[in-house]
Order: C-alpha cells, then sequence, then structure tokens
C-alpha cells in the first residue's frame, strides 16, 4: 500500500507538470495564432495602403503620403495610436529588389505595432511586435485610352464621313445611355480599337467598328475627375506683369512661362501666332472666346488650360509635346475647365504637325474635321477625355500616349503591387 500510494503521488505530480506544459503549449499557440492574424491584418492594410498613395503619385508625394496614410487609418491603422506606427516613403527608402522601383513613381509603406500577448504574458512578453511593407507603383496603363464622359446625350460620340479613327491596343468608352449614344455615321468610315463599350445604344454602319461595339455596359469614371486646376488669380491681378487684363482680341506672338504658370485674362478670342512656347502652365481665361492657332505653334512641355474654346484656323502648324515627368501636369497637353463646355474645334484643313499628351476636356465636345491629309495632316500621340466627339471626315490616328511614354509620363496608370 505504501508502494502503491508513492506511485499514486509521483502520478498527480507528473499529470500536474503535463497539464503545465500542454496549457503552455497551448498558450503559445494561441499567441503565435493571433500574432499570424494580426499579421496578416497588417500586411493587407500595407498592401491597400501602398495601393492608394500609388494612385496619388502624379500629384505629388505630399498627395501621395496622405492618401497611404488616410487608407491606412481606414483599415484600423492609425500613425501614432495604439502603439501603431505608420511610415510612407516617395520613393522607397528601403532596399527594393528592383532599383527601377526606387523612384517617385513608387509609394513604400511599412506599417508596425506592438499586439499584446494573452499567455505569453507570464513568460514576461506582454506584447509582440508586428510588421509588414508594401511597394505599389502606377506600373500599368489603364484598357481605355478614348473616354466620351457625357451621360445622356445623343451622337455623344459621332463619326461621320470617310473618318478613320484607330486606337489599336486601348479600349474606347462612350458613358451615355442615349439608344444612338454612338453613332457610326459615315459611308467608308472605320473604328479600329482593342474594344468599344458603349452603356446606351449604337446606330449606323455598326460593321464600320472593329471590334463590334459593346452596348449595355456600365458607365466608366472620369479616370483625372481629381486632377485640380491650375492655381492662379482671376480677378484682375495678373498672374504675370505681361499678362494683359482688359480689351478685345489680341495676337500673342511671344510669351514665356519659364516653367510657372502664365496667366491671359481678356474678353476676346487669342491667337497664338508663330510663337514658340516655354515649359509651363498657361492659362487663357476667355469664356465664349477661342483661343486660336496661326502659323507655326511650338511648344515642349506645355499644358494649355483653356477657359474658353479652341479653334485651329487652316493652315497652321503644331508641334506641341508634354515628355516631361516632372512638370505641374505630366502628360496633359490641353486641358479644358470644368466650367466651361465651349467647344473644342480642330478644323484643320491642310494643318500638320504633332500634338503629344493628353487632351482632358470633360465638359466640353471637341469636333474634329478634314485633317489635311493629303499634306501630311496632323499626329495625335493622345488619349482623349471629352465630354462629347464628333469627328465629320477627317483621318484621325490615335496612338495612345499612356501605352507610348510610360507610367512617369501620365496619369492614366492604374497602381500595381511590385513588392
Amino acid at each position: 500500500m505504501k508502494s502503491f500510494g508513492e506511485e499514486s503521488g509521483q502520478t498527480l505530480v507528473l499529470v500536474a507538470f503535463s497539464m503545465v506544459v500542454l496549457l503552455g503549449f497551448a498558450g503559445f499557440a494561441t499567441d503565435v495564432g493571433v500574432m499570424l492574424h494580426e499579421r496578416r491584418l497588417v500586411q493587407t492594410a500595407a498592401d491597400s495602403a501602398a495601393l492608394a498613395g500609388a494612385s496619388r503619385v502624379r500629384f505629388g508625394s505630399p498627395a501621395a503620403t496622405a492618401a497611404a496614410l488616410a487608407d491606412a487609418s481606414l483599415n484600423g491603422f492609425t500613425n501614432g495610436s495604439n502603439g501603431v506606427t505608420v511610415t510612407v516613403n516617395n520613393p522607397p527608402m528601403h532596399e527594393v529588389e528592383n532599383t527601377g522601383f526606387a523612384t517617385t513613381a513608387y509609394v513604400e509603406v511599412i506599417i508596425a505595432e506592438n499586439t499584446p500577448t494573452y499567455f505569453m504574458k507570464v513568460l514576461g512578453d506582454s506584447t509582440f511586435s508586428v510588421a509588414a511593407r508594401a511597394v505599389a507603383g502606377n506600373a500599368a496603363p489603364l484598357n481605355d485610352c478614348v473616354y466620351v464622359l457625357n451621360q445622356t446625350s445623343a451622337d455623344a460620340m459621332d463619326l461621320e464621313g470617310s473618318f478613320d479613327v484607330s486606337t489599336p491596343g486601348c479600349g474606347v468608352v462612350v458613358n451615355s445611355n442615349s439608344p444612338s449614344a454612338l453613332n457610326l455615321g459615315g459611308k467608308s468610315g472605320t473604328l479600329t480599337a482593342g474594344s468599344v463599350a458603349v452603356v446606351g445604344g449604337a446606330t449606323g454602319q455598326l460593321s464600320d467598328s472593329v471590334p463590334a461595339p459593346v452596348t449595355g455596359t456600365a458607365m466608366a469614371d472620369d479616370p483625372l475627375a481629381g486632377l485640380a486646376a491650375p492655381e492662379y488669380d482671376d480677378q484682375n491681378v495678373p498672374c504675370s506683369a505681361t499678362a494683359p487684363l482688359s480689351g478685345t482680341s489680341t495676337t500673342l506672338a511671344q510669351i514665356n512661362a519659364n516653367g510657372g504658370t502664365l496667366c491671359y485674362k481678356i474678353d476676346g478670342d487669342i491667337t497664338l501666332n508663330n510663337v514658340q512656347l516655354s515649359p509651363g502652365v498657361y492659362v487663357f481665361d476667355n469664356p465664349g472666346h477661342n483661343l486660336q492657332f496661326s502659323g507655326n505653334v511650338k511648344g515642349n512641355d506645355v499644358t494649355l488650360y483653356l477657359l474658353g474654346g479652341l479653334a485651329t484656323p487652316t493652315g497652321a502648324a503644331l508641334d506641341l509635346t508634354y515628355l516631361d515627368a516632372t512638370g505641374a501636369y505630366p502628360g496633359i497637353i490641353l486641358f479644358a475647365g470644368r466650367t466651361d463646355s465651349s467647344q473644342l474645334s480642330f478644323s484643320l484643313g491642310n494643318a500638320t504637325g504633332v500634338v503629344t499628351g493628353i487632351i482632358y476636356a470633360p465638359d466640353s465636345e471637341l469636333f474634329l474635321q478634314d485633317s489635311g491629309s493629303g499634306s501630311g495632316g496632323l499626329s495625335l500621340t493622345t488619349d482623349l477625355i471629352v465630354n462629347t466627339l464628333f469627328d465629320k471626315t477627317a483621318t484621325l490616328e490615335i496612338k495612345s500616349f499612356t501605352q507610348t511614354s510610360g507610367s512617369n509620363l501620365s496619369p492614366l496608370m492604374h497602381p500595381v503591387l511590385v513588392e
């Protein structure tokens, strides 16, 4: 009996010891499970914040940082709160797998937090640190390069005569819900695109579209809806001492923004005649009137901001490009104010030249007629974001600026995770 009692006591000790070990393992497993769960949450938040930041890099590093921090907060990780640290670097500061990612086109987000333990506290570890890192950039072009934004108009995109609209490799989007949102009215026209999507219906010679229009599609958002207008003083105070503030129509033969913003406010038409534009933003504030081109009009890395219409007379020779990634509006060659619905008209006759950059006119009609193909015509490397589009007997071949130029130049990119 004595021997049995001694063995019984030993068994009790062994069982008690085993229970402690088993509970320890259970507690450790619980804390590890919590840690892995929290790690997934932190990584998901870092990925989302990096994508949010990358979507705003075209508006500058402060905008990208603010977007990343706001997104992280929406996912429950607010910088400086509850032991959370959110670090945003634009460009990425830590070692990246591809050195091409170490530019301002990419955003790095690092989220770290201290998470309390449950069972490991008995071993003196009251918290454990969890961290995750993500890098994202605008590395993939949007699928579409022609957006017709009007939501109700008949013939919102109207192609007439012997039109030739070619956007190989990218799509055309027509947002109008009208039964005749897209009209193919030509007798020998051709619309060639990566895709043709129409919210409403399509009428006319549908066989002129390759591929055939897909109707009844979902409405697309304005991809540049967040693009802010240039800041300038339009209250009779000049942005430049050389800017005329009153009077009637004027002809400008020499203007120079010198990398900044130059404003012209006048109650009349403005004609650019044989002008070489320096890089910068040019504001033409003349509602109810037009900006016109005459002679040779050249400019590299320029954005023309219009609060009025555009009329291109016969014979103009254009050479307008935007190929600088560091300017105020990278890639935007023409920006028509959202408060003005004046027509932008390229009635070109025998005009020649090149326009390289995005035409953004969300509240304006873009009118194209007779590109003068017999004398070389006008070459467009652009993406169109317009309210309505009317192409009348024009040869219009569009190469997508976004797909041609790459992520550092065009705002029409969507962010992707790269690390």
